[in-house]
């Protein structure tokens, strides 16, 4: 927080930082390391992303990944409870589901095969609530 400005979210204004780096010197204080972690998942900047999110092949094994990040884009450590169903549309077929692996770093690869052609509905799901973004609609 800037003490002379009062925004809690602008970065110490030069004439504060000087102040703090001749207090620093001058009265022999040390520094200390500080520790910020990632706020919470949000889930609407969390996204999907990769080509297998728009096409695939029948029988085919493909892949997407999934980003995990925080409001201000960080990417959150792991852990999260992610779920990815495929439901084919306007079909009474029990949805599929595809494999998640936690690569510990904010993404978490995606896995699946489907072995019936058509038009199917994506739903990726943090915590169980919806979330990561629709993928772009194909072009053309």
């Amino acid at each position: 927080q800037d003490p002379i400005g009062g925004d809690p979210f602008s970065p110490p204004s030069l004439v504060v930082s000087e102040i703090l780096r001749q207090n620093t010197v001058v009265q022999g204080i040390e520094g200390f390391d500080l520790a910020v972690a990632p706020a919470p998942t949000d889930r609407p900047e969390s996204k999907a992303i990769g080509s297998a999110l728009t096409l695939s092949t029948a029988g085919s094994t493909l892949q997407f990944e999934i980003r995990a990040v925080d409001a201000y884009q960080n990417p959150r450590p792991g852990g999260e409870d992610i779920s990815v169903i495929m439901a084919l549309n306007n079909s009474n077929q029990v949805p599929e589901s595809g494999t998640v692996l936690d690569n510990s770093d904010g993404t978490y690869e995606v896995q699946y095969s489907l072995t019936l052609a058509g038009s199917y509905q994506v739903t990726v799901a943090i915590g169980g609530v919806p979330a990561a973004g629709a993928p772009p609609a194909p072009a053309g």
